[in-house]
This record gives structure tokens, sequence and C-alpha cells, in this order.
């Protein structure tokens, strides 16, 4: 019997699969979740920075930790940098665009953020611009993401 039949061989790829799942759930929850805070709350820009800086950023963080020994076994390909490029491009949109956009609901000045000195259409034109780079990045995420998942599974495990 030799290595790569060995019932004592575990696919590293499940673990990595595992943690790819969780980050794109808790990215796909996280702009309905704004939206909806938008729609009850007057002052939902700064309810979309505290999730995002207390749900979803540390998340991230965990994320990053779990990807730690990839990075030292050298362990990915170039979907996974596209998957950095679309976080980066999802946490970007996403915080600036929410704390931009105007509160539904809210008609006049007292519903834009303050450094938009009331001018209702400059903030819903920024806010939506920078939330459909959000979603660009999702789905360049979501993309790269499942390709590097179903590429790492294929692949058999390297003989230690």
């Amino acid at each position: 019997m030799d290595a790569t039949n060995s019932p004592s061989m575990k696919p590293r790829s499940n673990s990595r699969i595992a943690l790819l799942v969780v980050w794109i759930v808790a990215a796909l929850v996280s702009i309905p979740a704004v939206l909806a805070l938008k729609f009850v709350s007057g002052n939902a820009g700064w309810y979309a920075v505290m999730l995002m800086l207390g749900g979803v950023v540390p998340l991230g963080v965990w994320m990053l930790l779990g990807f730690i020994p990839l990075f030292i076994l050298r362990d990915y390909d170039s979907n996974l940098v596209w998957a950095w490029a679309g976080l980066a491009m999802v946490f970007i949109g996403f915080i600036i665009g929410g704390a931009n956009l105007p509160d539904f609901g809210d008609t006049g000045p007292a519903g834009v953020p303050a450094w938009w000195r009331g001018n209702e259409d400059a903030a819903t034109m920024t806010g939506m611009l920078f939330l459909g780079i959000s979603a660009v990045g999702h789905v360049l995420w979501l993309v790269s993401c499942i390709v590097y998942a179903v590429k790492s599974h294929r692949q058999q495990p390297p003989v230690l």
C-alpha cells in the first residue's frame, strides 16, 4: 500500500473548502444585513461600519490566520490572488458605499451623511458607485474561490 491510497491520508482540501465557504457566506450576508439596518434605522451609516468592524472584518482576520499555512507551504495559485483582490473590493466598496448612501425613508438634507452638506444626489451616486464596486468584488471573489476550491480538491495531496 503506497501513500496515495493509504486510509490514514486525509485530503487537505476539505478544510480549505470549509474555510472558503464560511468566508463566502459571511460576505454574502453582510450586504443584506446593512441594507436592512438602513431601512430600520436613522443612523445606519455608523451601524454599517460597526457591523463590518465587529463581524466581517474579524472573520476575515480569522480566515487569514487559516490561510497562513497555505502561504508558508506556497500551496496556492493565481486564482487565490484574484480572491484577495475581490475581497479588497468588497470591503472598500461596502464600507465607503454604505457610509455614503443616504438612509432609506429619510428625505432631504437630514438623511444625508454630514460630509455631503445636504447634497443628496451626490451622496446617492457615490454610495451606489461604491456598492457597485463591492458587488463586482463579490462576484470576482466567489468565482475565484470556487475555482480555487475545485482545483485544490482535484489535486492529489503531496506525500510528506
